[in-house]
């Protein structure tokens, strides 16, 4: 089969691998849509992988080709959507049904062969069956999605609240429409004010394409009061970070989800303010609850089935195996992207 695969830092290509056989407890997919995640770009040009070379992807979904002689929950022909995260189902997290917090886990796409590939090989338990209200495409975006409901859900939303998020990738524009269902005004901040604009389509109250203390004051006159209630810094950017401390009201809680590959240091008065405020400091990893996966995948689901949760407005480009190199070259040069989709329909 054609696999598209990171060989080293930097350079990823397709080759012809062996189709995967699925073991006892697996299921063999063939994969119908993967995405590009934000996590993708560092881990294709500067961290790499677990090993490499490997077939990196794990937002997709597609159909279930053949299954292990234990599975009997999932059938052959079966619709599904696969969380990426495999829990050990041992440690101390696992037995509390914190399955983001897993010790040991695996990971489809960066400790494993993903779903950049004609067919794929994963745990039955990870597999969801997709409503027949989702398409296959609509069904790729689950686990941005579920991330950006879990970060909410971890800073307490609740309506009538004032949410910053700042960092407008899929994950961010996901959370601008969950915040909006669950009743909160939102305002937004990008560097690109392309993506602002989007945010706006798709229901924030307010937007902003800049993180000065121009924009700062703005955004305090927004709320009419001290702050926001809830910071959730998704562009894993020291000047994001910075940014939502900063915009908290006293009492208020920033949420940190954005993966971060930089040192992170607070000025002291920007410290006392925060500290002085009583305020909260929450670090939200993954999308993961019990029962595994949880329910931020299927409220995902539900609410994209609903039409509540659009994903269409975020799918920035199709190609297939053959572009994603050039795919990823265009995120590395600044290009402002949403979701790019590999489809292999």
């Amino acid at each position: 089969m054609n696999a598209f695969q990171l060989v080293r830092v930097g350079h990823g290509e397709v080759r012809k691998v062996p189709v995967p056989t699925p073991g006892p407890n697996e299921v063999l997919i063939k994969v119908h849509f993967c995405g590009i995640c934000g996590s993708d770009v560092p881990r294709y040009f500067s961290t790499g992988a677990h090993r490499m070379p490997i077939t990196i992807g794990h937002e997709f979904s597609g159909v279930v080709e053949q299954t292990g002689d234990n599975v009997s929950k999932i059938l052959v022909g079966t619709r599904v959507t696969v969380a990426p995260l495999i829990p050990c189902n041992a440690c101390e997290y696992c037995e509390r049904g914190l399955f983001s917090l897993c010790e040991n886990y695996g990971y489809v796409g960066s400790r494993q062969d993903g779903a950049f590939a004609e067919f794929v090989v994963v745990p039955a338990a990870n597999c969801l069956p997709i409503p027949d209200s989702v398409t296959l495409q609509d069904a790729a975006f689950t686990d941005p999605a579920a991330n950006a409901i879990h970060a909410l859900w971890k800073g307490r939303i609740s309506e009538g609240n004032i949410v910053l998020i700042f960092g407008m990738g899929t994950i961010g524009l996901f959370a601008v429409q969950w915040a909006k269902l669950l009743g909160a005004t939102v305002v937004v901040i990008d560097r690109f004010s392309e993506k602002v604009n989007l945010a706006k389509q798709l229901g924030a109250d307010f937007g902003f394409s800049s993180s000065s203390d121009e924009i700062l004051s703005q955004v305090r006159t927004v709320c009419s009061v001290s702050g926001v209630d809830i910071a959730l810094e998704l562009s894993g950017s020291p000047v994001g970070q910075e940014f939502c401390i900063r915009a908290v009201r006293k009492q208020g809680r920033v949420v940190i989800h954005g993966i971060s590959h930089k040192d992170l240091l607070i000025p002291e008065k920007v410290l006392d303010v925060f500290q002085r405020g009583e305020c909260e400091f929450i670090g939200s990893w993954n999308s993961f609850s019990a029962p595994f996966p949880g329910k931020e995948w299927t409220e995902t689901l539900k609410n994209i089935g609903s039409g509540h949760i659009r994903t269409e407005p975020i799918v920035s480009k199709i190609c297939g195996l053959n572009g994603l190199r050039s795919a990823f070259d265009e995120y590395r040069q600044g290009i402002p992207f949403n979701k790019v989709l590999c489809s292999f329909d």
